[in-house]
């Protein structure tokens, strides 16, 4: 998956070129969307809620 942000911020130039900036996002963005689905299939597809407290 994060090959695919990679491609998708365009964080490696043809020459081989690392852009932090860019790289540091698609890092960001693969996370947070495996952070979501293993949230929404832990949740929602397996019915487990966290216990509420108060």
């Amino acid at each position: 998956m994060i090959d695919v942000f990679v491609n998708v911020f365009k964080a490696k130039s043809p020459s081989s070129d690392v852009r932090v900036r860019r790289l540091v996002a698609a890092t960001s963005a693969a996370a947070a969307l495996t952070g979501f689905i293993g949230y929404y299939s832990v949740v929602y597809l397996m019915e487990f809620t966290p216990p509420t407290f108060g």
